[in-house]
């Protein structure tokens, strides 16, 4: 159900995608989603 797969989604986030200092390259669902621009503004 969504409120399963929601939670799911946070769950992942808290765990491998850190709001602070996350490298957008190591997470599976921000090297998809994310564009080569935004990987190298956000890396430095």
């Amino acid at each position: 159900s969504w409120i399963r797969r929601h939670l799911q989604i946070i769950y992942f986030g808290r765990e491998y995608c850190p709001a602070r200092n996350h490298d957008m390259t190591a997470c599976t669902i921000c090297s998809w989603a994310a564009t080569k621009k935004r990987i190298r503004e956000e890396m430095g």
